[in-house]
């Protein structure tokens, strides 16, 4: 069995590095996902009471915002760059868990939570573009597949927290503890490259050479950036040529998968399963 090169672990430890650091992006969206579903139980009662409809809103705020952050997101990444994008994602992260740490009324809390879902819709478009653009195309399933996982250990983790803090009923600080990762995220990706396909496609190909010979063995770049310049040239379709014959089959299975994931119903669960739970032992 051939041994790999220094060159080769260098390699490899840039890649993984750098996709585990945007990873953190992941993580973040998981954890502001389910993190609310404990926070519900004890912030009702510092506000004087919350309705069903405003503690639905807390919720679901999050999703607007998400859903604002993802449609801008890839614009603002092609314009500015993926780098600068999710270092704006870190800091948007840490503005809106800590004003929904600090928050001091209802309404500060619902901006607090749109906040955060700008920065979860954003984390969504731009983490795995990221880290898809760094990747080797041999790993690059693999890696992209680790931002689905940080998602769900995101929300894992949230449960943990609500949990270990549901005795002293601090729902500041289950909110509040996601500020560490977003600064994580933030001051680790100061330490990463811009994305090599971004600076092809700016027409920057020495800066991109520069930035593959840290991802890339040597044989690899050249090939690379001239199949990026291929595959640019292509990228000026419009919206109705999504549904031309070729190109219809694949929007048909994309929306289908997307409907399927949340027609279980799912979300209810991650975010309700705490209420539901002390409903039913109540």
């Amino acid at each position: 069995m051939r041994q790999s090169t220094a060159a080769e672990q260098s390699i490899r430890r840039n890649v993984v590095l750098a996709s585990g650091v945007t990873a953190l992006g992941g993580l973040l969206f998981g954890y502001d996902t389910g993190v609310v579903s404990g926070a519900l139980l004890f912030l009702k009662n510092d506000f004087g009471g919350l309705s069903s409809f405003q503690q639905e809103l807390v919720t679901s705020l999050l999703l607007v915002g998400a859903a604002v952050g993802a449609l801008f997101a890839g614009r603002i990444a092609d314009r500015i760059g993926r780098r600068p994008t999710v270092l704006g994602t870190a800091v948007v992260f840490v503005l809106g868990v800590m004003l929904a740490a600090f928050t001091p009324t209802f309404p500060v809390l619902l901006v607090a939570r749109v906040i955060i879902g700008l920065a979860v819709g954003s984390a969504s478009m731009v983490v795995p573009l990221y880290i898809g653009e760094s990747a080797p195309p041999s790993i690059r399933g693999g890696l992209v597949s680790l931002n689905q996982l940080a998602i769900t250990s995101g929300i894992l983790v949230s449960y943990l927290a609500d949990y270990w803090l549901s005795d002293t009923q601090n729902w500041r600080l289950m909110f509040g503890l996601a500020a560490i990762p977003a600064v994580l995220l933030f001051v680790g990706m100061l330490f990463q490259t811009e994305s090599p396909h971004w600076l092809v496609m700016r027409g920057r190909d020495a800066d991109a050479r520069r930035v593959l010979s840290r991802l890339r063995a040597p044989g690899e770049i050249e090939p690379e950036i001239a199949e990026v310049h291929r595959v640019t040239e292509m990228e000026h379709l419009r919206t109705r040529d999504l549904l031309s014959a070729n190109l219809r089959p694949l929007v048909a299975v994309g929306v289908l998968l997307a409907i399927f994931q949340q027609i279980t119903g799912i979300n209810t669960v991650i975010y309700y399963a705490p209420t539901l739970l002390l409903a039913r032992g109540t």
